[in-house]
């Protein structure tokens, strides 16, 4: 018995489902979706890859709150490498699961995917999915010591998140906070949160959270968002 769950281990490992392994930079630029260009704190470039090896291609037959008919949806089990700019394609770069072992969506005709740039700042990555007619599902993702690491939610000691439910984009505050705006239908209220980015935990923790029954007026960072185009080959 034992030996039988160190083989089946084994083959996880070997077929990538673990959180982090290398893989070949032109394997991963190759079959990739998204391309990005992301910097680290201090202004270093790395180029970043969403990819799956097993993707798939369909066109919708229908509309709903996730596509409209005749949008192009790509599935599979998405992975995200970086490797520093510069560097040989063929070079092994660090790779991590996208969403562990469960099939992820991406709508060519949606903007899905983000970075958020902001002076003295690392480029945080948005990486999203469909949540409801109301918001999206997002992961943020930054580059720490040459490595690309996923930001948990803090809410409290007891209390993080690997997603957020976004209703508008990630917005980076003068401050050195971020703040995150969604719908609430279970609330039936507008929820207005900043968070404190802990870079050394890889967290955005909590500082502040409101409530309203109308759209809080969007604060005004110092930032840009640069939307990543999929790639459509």
């Amino acid at each position: 018995m034992v030996g039988k769950l160190v083989a089946i281990l084994v083959s996880l490992v070997a077929a990538g489902f673990m959180y982090a392994a290398n893989v070949s930079g032109d394997d991963a630029e190759a079959k990739s979706r998204y391309r990005m260009e992301l910097h680290d704190q201090e202004g270093s470039a790395y180029v970043g890859f969403l990819y799956a090896a097993d993707e798939t291609q369909v066109r919708e037959t229908d509309s709903w709150a996730g596509a409209m008919e005749g949008d192009v949806l790509y599935r599979g089990h998405y992975r995200l490498s970086v490797r520093k700019a510069g560097e040989r394609n063929d070079s092994a770069v660090q790779s991590i699961a996208f969403a562990g072992d469960g099939i992820s969506e991406f709508n060519a005709s949606r903007e899905m995917v983000y970075a958020v740039k902001a002076s003295g700042k690392p480029d945080i990555l948005v990486v999203t999915q469909y949540g409801s007619s109301n918001g999206v599902l997002a992961k943020l993702y930054y580059i720490q010591d040459g490595k690309v690491e996923p930001i948990q939610f803090t809410y409290s000691e007891r209390e993080q998140s690997e997603e957020k439910f976004l209703s508008n984009h990630l917005i980076a505050l003068p401050d050195s906070t971020y703040q995150t705006v969604a719908y609430r239908n279970d609330l039936g209220r507008w929820v207005n949160e900043t968070w404190l980015f802990d870079q050394k935990a890889a967290a955005f923790v909590l500082q502040k959270r409101s409530e309203d029954e109308v759209p809080p007026t969007e604060a005004a960072g110092e930032q840009s968002v640069v939307p990543i185009p999929v790639n459509l080959k």
